[in-house]
């Protein structure tokens, strides 16, 4: 998701690698290019997490445990 927000955030962006106003089309090949690899990039994420779920592993997220307030964290014993 942040590659994607990334990528959009780079199409915005009035500063670019290859101007569009100097070389016309070519200009939108690396923005093209930008897209391209964002877009392979989450594939590949969304992949790994198919294959990571179906093999049992659980992808949610847990809050840690806080410690309580006014303890010290670990005490030695």
């Amino acid at each position: 998701m942040v590659a994607l927000a990334t990528a959009g955030f780079y199409l915005v962006v009035p500063v670019d690698v290859v101007p569009e106003a100097v070389l016309g089309p070519l200009g939108l090949a690396d923005d093209a290019g930008v897209v391209a690899m964002a877009v392979l990039f989450a594939l590949r994420v969304a992949r790994a997490r198919k294959v990571l779920r179906d093999s049992g592993v659980d992808l949610t997220r847990r809050q840690r445990s806080r410690p309580r307030p006014g303890s010290r964290g670990m005490t030695r014993q």
